[in-house]
């Protein structure tokens, strides 16, 4: 690079003490927890929900029962959401709906998750908030 290196650049705009090149650890790692029924299973997320994660939803949603009729999953304790998150949870709810069930994503009606997915998902997904009451599952406690 003519001049220096790429650390003489200083940090990147828009991420504080952040530089080209160098590894970021995770603020809120991603995590998966299940309950329900296998007519109704419910999939509570948490953390980041990213490209490095998304083989995690992949592999939870794919195990579920082929009987399972609707799908609930609770993003409410999600910190972050991308585009191979959402189309992960789009290419989903198409495959249910192939085979008569529903998924159903829930979201705090002021978290950035129901933003982002408003904005990209638009009616390809069933996002309702949160205030329409806690889906069935393990109490706020146990998170």
């Amino acid at each position: 690079m003519p001049g220096g290196s790429i650390d003489s650049l200083g940090p990147w705009p828009g991420a504080p003490g952040l530089r080209p090149g160098r590894e970021v650890a995770a603020r809120d790692p991603f995590g998966i927890r299940r309950a329900g029924t296998p007519r109704s299973p419910v999939l509570f997320l948490r953390g980041e929900l990213d490209f490095f994660s998304v083989e995690q939803l992949r592999a939870a949603l794919e195990g579920l029962s082929s009987g399972a009729r609707e799908v609930v999953v609770d993003l409410r304790k999600l910190s972050y959401i991308d585009s191979s998150g959402i189309w992960t949870l789009i290419r989903a709810s198409r495959a249910m709906a192939k085979q008569g069930a529903t998924l159903i994503c829930i979201a705090r009606p002021d978290g950035s998750a129901r933003r982002v997915l408003d904005l990209v998902a638009g009616d390809r997904l069933d996002v309702r908030d949160a205030s329409h009451g806690p889906p069935p599952g393990p109490p706020s406690s146990a998170g």
